[in-house]
């Protein structure tokens, strides 16, 4: 495997074993509790953090990033979501095994210097390799929201972080 591929696969396996310790031990309500207006719920980082992650590397994979369908079926709904309990984010968070297993199995360096080619709005072009990079600096800054998320809702129960 190439070596970026080996290293983003390593990332994203260490990153999802930090996404579900985040929110291990937490009951409901601190998973679903907003720190402040404007803030998301640690449910919402999850799913938001999962589902950017998955498309961003798909679109490293395939050099297709389909814009209007990620917004309407996957980041608005990320936005919205609800947790019952830890286990359903961890749920979630299984996705990134999948991914992984996708990273191995068709991840090359022979791809990473293609193009993404975007439908709807189009950022500047961008490199495969690109949005697979963007992909873990993404995730690691909603892994650092979740856990300052947790730690405010710590502290508000009187409990050291």
């Amino acid at each position: 495997m190439d070596p970026v591929i080996t290293a983003v696969h390593e990332l994203i396996k260490d990153n999802a074993a930090e996404l579900r310790a985040v929110v291990q031990g937490l009951p409901p309500e601190a998973l679903n509790w907003q720190p402040a207006p404007d803030t998301s719920t640690l449910a919402v980082l999850m799913a938001h953090a999962v589902t950017a992650t998955v498309r961003l590397v798909d679109s490293a994979l395939t050099g297709t990033f389909d814009r209007p369908r990620y917004l309407a079926e996957e980041r608005i709904p990320a936005f919205a979501t609800h947790a019952v309990d830890t286990a359903h984010l961890a749920t979630m968070v299984d996705r990134l095994d999948a991914l992984l297993a996708r990273l191995e199995s068709d991840g090359s360096d022979s791809v990473l210097a293609g193009p993404v080619s975007y439908i709807g709005d189009a950022p500047a072009p961008r490199t495969r390799a690109w949005n697979l990079i963007h992909a873990v600096e993404h995730l690691r800054e909603h892994i650092g929201h979740a856990q300052l998320t947790r730690q405010l809702w710590e502290s508000r129960q009187g409990r050291a972080p």
